[in-house]
């Protein structure tokens, strides 16, 4: 959960002038926040009207707070000062701040969300364990009001390019569900029309061709070195569990400690060694990737990692793949044992774990087509990652003034 600390990290975004035909007004001039009465859990009922409370639907009510639709922000928890559109005849808890009675003859409603969007409201938020935001707090609240033509111009704008990003995150989430049907098909039954005879495994029918293993007897699985403040050596990098994603290693935070020449030659990286989270939450604990080399110079990794390396019958990309899987499907989680919040997966354990093995030509082909269907979704990525920055751009130029649009028509953003 997000602390005071975290969120006033977050920027509040204010222009510093705007153009002489608008207005600098209060929210609190506009509209009146309020907070309605939470309901319990025990309250909520399968069918009648939404409830919504921090983060979006929580359940049905008998009853409703809003029969037009009504900005709210998260007033509580980790995602306090988030902007939401409560659609109408909606039940809104406390957890919210609604922002009613909004004087119309004055501002429009989707300007005034995306103009709150922008500003973001890091430097009103309040708490230490629990960050909250006060209808006091919102006092001195001040947004830029253009007048009426201009603020429905700049709202179509912006809601154009915010439904390019709803339509590229829908392909994204689907791209992930054909994934992961890919990965199952794949990963369990072989490449599709391959296989006409079957047998039964520990691990269920698999084709006739492949194999059950342990993971350890195709490779080398081996724990990172751990940190140690009397350690003593040359200071190397090393990779760590905040380096390693899913299908990814990021090397932009590289940390040093000491390695005896020894002690780094036995935890040295190689090209195609695939690195796993051993200590994650439970959801995500054995998250790996392949590391290709991504750092300049020799590096080693951590005990909060585990490596493997590869073998003569299976392959890196391979392995990544079926770790993705295994991962992704929970096999991972099962095996893990859990302290507090976090899940390891250990050594032993994932050594122990036994799996399905193709023949090498066969583990290239899955491989092969699971690894076109991470590029189809990386590419969409990128062009969410494109659309994103031209909101941000336009959010920045357009609240304050700097980009004017005209009120006979609207500008084609994407």
């Amino acid at each position: 959960m997000a602390n005071l600390s975290e969120m006033s990290g977050r920027r509040t975004r204010v222009p510093k002038s705007l153009p002489p035909s608008w207005n600098q007004l209060k929210l609190t001039d506009v509209c009146r926040p309020r907070q309605w009465p939470t309901i319990s859990k025990s309250e909520l009922t399968e069918t009648g009207y939404a409830v919504y409370g921090a983060n979006g639907q929580i359940g049905f009510y008998s009853k409703f707070t809003h029969a037009e639709s009504v900005i709210a922000i998260t007033c509580r928890g980790a995602t306090c000062g988030t902007i939401h559109r409560i659609p109408a005849f909606s039940y809104l808890t406390g957890n919210a701040m609604a922002l009613d009675d909004l004087d119309i003859s004055t501002i429009e409603q989707s300007y005034l969300f995306h103009a709150l969007t922008y500003r973001g409201f890091a430097d009103i938020v309040s708490g230490s364990a629990q960050p909250q935001i006060t209808r006091e707090g919102l006092t001195p609240v001040a947004i830029p009001v253009p007048p009426l033509p201009e603020q429905k111009k700049i709202a179509a704008v912006l809601s154009s390019v915010d439904a390019a990003i709803e339509k590229t995150e829908a392909v994204i989430a689907q791209l992930q569900v054909v994934k992961k049907a890919m990965m199952e098909q794949l990963l369990t039954k072989g490449m599709p029309g391959r296989h006409t005879r079957f047998k039964q495994t520990d691990l269920g029918e698999i084709p006739e061709e492949w194999e059950v293993v342990k993971i350890g007897d195709v490779g080398d699985v081996h724990a990172g070195r751990q940190r140690n403040p009397s350690a003593v050596g040359e200071l190397r990098p090393y990779l760590r569990v905040a380096n390693v994603f899913d299908g990814r290693v990021d090397v932009r935070d590289v940390l040093e400690m000491p390695f005896t020449e020894t002690e780094f030659c036995r935890f040295e990286l190689k090209v195609g060694d695939v690195l796993l989270n051993e200590g994650q939450s439970l959801e995500l604990v054995g998250r790996c990737s392949v590391y290709s080399g991504e750092f300049p110079e020799p590096c080693a990794f951590q005990n909060t990692l585990i490596r493997f390396r590869p073998g003569p019958k299976t392959g890196s990309a391979f392995a990544t793949q079926l770790f993705r899987w295994m991962q992704i499907s929970g096999a991972f989680a099962a095996v893990a044992t859990q302290t507090t919040s976090i899940a390891h997966l250990g050594v032993s354990r994932f050594a122990g774990m036994k799996i399905r093995l193709p023949p090498p030509l066969e583990q290239s082909e899955i491989a092969a087509a699971l690894c076109s269907a991470d590029e189809s979704m990386a590419c969409t990525r990128a062009e969410l990652r494109a659309i994103r920055a031209v909101k941000s751009s336009l959010s920045s130029s357009l609240l304050s003034g700097e980009l004017r649009v005209t009120t006979d028509s609207v500008p084609c953003p994407v």
